[in-house]
């Protein structure tokens, strides 16, 4: 028996793909009728793991952006495709409790969800796969098609990454 299935996932960049399981292989490529912000990306194998890294981010990668966000194999295992999840669960993690306070009032209104973690410098967020621009414009300006990272983004934000504990609550 052959197992076929197939799979949209949005990724925190904006970027959405098209994932095909073909008997435990993965193909990947991007869904070109896709709505928000798109990038070219190198689809990338590590350790028996697919990942697809959006060119422009790039030089956030995995210094700002954690690898765990373009995990695809991981991602698909977890739940997250956007048949099963209409979010990202995100960590973000401040340098410190100002910085926290910074990033927590520019999340007004941006997410679905949010709740902070004082003791580790952390916001948690959910944020909506239809509404990741908004997301997206918090962290980075975008001149011709490219991010680059704002203050907050530099001075403010040590990582930003996968929220795990939510697909274990879900």
């Amino acid at each position: 028996m052959i197992d076929k299935s197939q799979y949209t996932m949005t990724l925190i960049s904006g970027n959405q793909v098209m994932i095909k399981r073909v008997d435990g292989h993965i193909n990947i490529k991007p869904n070109i009728h896709a709505k928000h912000y798109k990038t070219a990306f190198s689809n990338k194998e590590k350790r028996g793991e697919r990942y697809v890294f959006p060119d422009a981010y790039m030089p956030f990668i995995p210094d700002k952006l954690d690898c765990g966000l373009f995990n695809i194999s991981k991602l698909v295992s977890d739940g997250y495709t956007d048949d099963k999840m209409d979010y990202i669960p995100v960590l973000i993690m401040c340098n410190d409790i100002i910085a926290q306070g910074r990033v927590n009032f520019a999340l007004e209104n941006k997410v679905i969800h949010k709740r902070e973690f004082s003791s580790i410098h952390t916001v948690s967020v959910k944020v909506a796969k239809t509404d990741i621009p908004s997301f997206i414009n918090v962290f980075f300006n975008l001149k011709e098609n490219r991010p680059k990272g704002n203050t907050l983004l530099k001075e403010d934000v040590a990582q930003i990454k996968l929220d795990e504990m939510i697909s274990i609550m879900n």
